[in-house]
């Protein structure tokens, strides 16, 4: 299983390298960054290789983020079930800018 998973990491990191994105991962976490026409297919490639190692991606708890500047038709057809998360701060309230929902995702919680 850890030779399936690290191909699909791998796999991943290369692909996204050669369109100028990245990813991060820690612990059962991951964050893909990149251009939303790259990240939404180089994400459905990353679920297809983790199928080989017999884990699937959770599209439940999947969120993803982007500047409400560049919201359009293009991007909710690309992320499909995928969220647009909301950046809450530590009482669970979303953070506001300028009196809207920044949305983002929470990367650590102490």
């Amino acid at each position: 299983m850890t030779t399936y998973l690290n191909k699909a990491f791998q796999n991943l990191c290369t692909i996204l390298i050669e369109c100028e994105g990245g990813v991060m991962s820690i612990i059962d976490e991951n964050y893909t960054m990149g251009l939303p026409h790259q990240i939404f297919a180089v994400n459905n490639a990353f679920a297809e290789d983790l199928l080989e190692a017999r884990l699937q991606l959770q599209p439940a708890k999947s969120q993803c983020y982007i500047l409400e500047a560049f919201r359009d038709a293009e991007w909710d057809k690309l992320q499909g079930n995928i969220l647009n998360g909301v950046l809450k701060n530590s009482d669970g309230d979303a953070v506001a800018i300028d009196g809207n929902a920044f949305h983002g995702i929470t990367t650590c919680n102490v």
